[in-house]
């Protein structure tokens, strides 16, 4: 897909900078930067290409997804759909946490790299850094917290921006980690282990909130469990979060959105929305399917969609208390989990922390200027002079209001502006071909083995 101008002014828009100004003027922008937001009516080269269809718009800085996943690189194709999805959500700036088979990270950067695919760039951690036993097949193993500069350094060697600490770790194999990847230059995130509490996992980053319902509370070692099982997260130990995290200032990725997902497909386990349409049919006869998909999702109960619904509330309650205490938190999706849609699960993410008590204004920096920031980038999530040109166009003001996020107008990406009509209309023919193609009987049969293939060694 062709931007549609890539040197180019955006008259007479109002710029939003993070949550703290708001300017009317001309945006120039050139060369992947922004040039400069001048007065409205300026004059300015003929080099620039004038966008009247823009004129009174609103600019923020585009998105950032903290915690996403990229599909396999197999026969159904899907890594071309995923990055667009993003990219049509305004969503330019991906955290990959983890590449399930190692596969996808190189489809992602090889199809981004030769122009086969558009979409944004993506902070890579490859694979997962655990003890043994492996719950993916991509995994770096480590016996000790010697180990911790040989990860790094394998990890750089691979092109990696990201480590992802994941399951069975010890508290000074974290704390190992941890000092190994700020050393090599390394973002870190991660799963506080089944084991531990989120207190006593030292994570820069923590990721789903585990680690917040205690260890003994959970019933076994597994995703639905430590997602579900929150009745033991009275106040006391809401407290003792808190303070753990303000006093290390350490984040949390909560990914409040792949529980939102699963507790509005409720006791049948069946959602079937927008958002879910975005992805092809297969998703939903198969990948989610309640009784045939997804291995750790199937069979759902009454019971269980009262608990995810329970839990749910406290999380959200949680991210509120988390705000109002000064702790960091970071928007992040956990895409591939059932229902989760690459670039709408973002919008999501955003009202569910409005919904926790987040301001408008605040959330979106959090999705920005906060995201960026934290992987070391001070030239993104920004509309200042001199920045990244990338950017979201919108119809109405969403720091005001998370409604205008339906008023997408177009996403500038390094520069590269594309009208979201135009991005709309590519993932229609696109879905309208693979959805063609998946009627046929042996699509049913294509899809199965390959979800057999990535899910087979998930056992948590």
């Amino acid at each position: 897909m062709r931007p549609t101008s890539c040197r180019f002014v955006l008259p007479e828009v109002t710029v939003v900078e993070a949550d703290v100004s708001r300017t009317v003027g001309d945006l120039l922008v050139a060369d992947g930067r922004i040039v400069d937001l001048v007065p409205v009516g300026t004059a300015v080269s003929p080099d620039f290409e004038r966008l009247p269809q823009y004129r009174g718009c609103f600019v923020t800085a585009a998105l950032v997804d903290m915690h996403g996943h990229f599909p396999p690189d197999n026969i159904l194709g899907l890594t071309s759909r995923f990055l667009l999805l993003h990219l049509a959500h305004g969503v330019t700036t991906v955290r990959d946490a983890g590449d399930v088979d190692g596969t996808a990270t190189p489809a992602v950067r090889d199809g981004l790299a030769d122009g086969r695919f558009v979409g944004p760039r993506v902070f890579s951690s490859g694979p997962f850094v655990t003890r043994a036993p492996a719950r993916w097949g991509n995994s770096l193993f480590v016996e000790g917290p010697a180990d911790a500069e040989r990860i790094a350094l394998e990890l750089r060697r691979r092109g990696m921006q990201c480590m992802k600490l994941y399951e069975n770790l010890r508290r000074d194999e974290i704390v190992a980690l941890e000092r190994a990847a700020r050393e090599h230059g390394l973002v870190t995130l991660g799963h506080v282990p089944t084991a531990l509490g989120f207190e006593d996992a030292p994570l820069a980053d923590a990721q789903h909130f585990f680690g917040v319902a205690p260890p003994a509370s959970l019933p076994r070692d597994h995703v639905l469990d430590r997602n579900a099982h929150w009745d033991a997260v009275d106040d006391a130990r809401v407290d003792v979060i808190v303070r753990a995290a303000v006093e290390g200032q350490r984040a949390n990725t909560p990914t409040v959105v792949a529980l939102a997902r699963l507790a509005s497909a409720g006791a049948e386990g069946v959602l079937d929305d927008a958002a879910t349409r975005l992805l092809p049919q297969m998703f939903r006869t198969v990948v989610w399917h309640p009784t045939r998909g997804l291995p750790a999702y199937r069979s759902p109960t009454p019971s269980r969609a009262d608990r995810l619904q329970r839990a749910l509330a406290a999380k959200l309650a949680l991210v509120g208390r988390l705000h109002r205490a000064g702790a960091p938190l970071r928007l992040g999706t956990d895409v591939q989990q059932p229902f989760v849609v690459p670039g709408a699960a973002l919008h999501e993410e955003l009202r569910l922390f409005v919904r926790a008590g987040v301001a408008p204004a605040v959330a979106l920096r959090m999705a920005t200027r906060d995201a960026a920031l934290a992987l070391g980038r001070s030239d993104l999530g920004t509309t200042r002079k001199s920045a990244c040109a990338d950017l979201v166009v919108w119809g109405a003001d969403p720091s005001q209001d998370l409604s205008a996020l339906s008023t997408m107008r177009a996403v500038v990406h390094e520069g590269s502006l594309f009208d979201h009509g135009a991005l709309a209309r590519e993932l229609d023919e696109d879905l309208a071909m693979r959805d063609r193609a998946f009627e046929r009987i042996a699509s049913s049969v294509l899809s199965r083995l390959a979800l057999w293939r990535v899910s087979r060694r998930f056992v948590a």
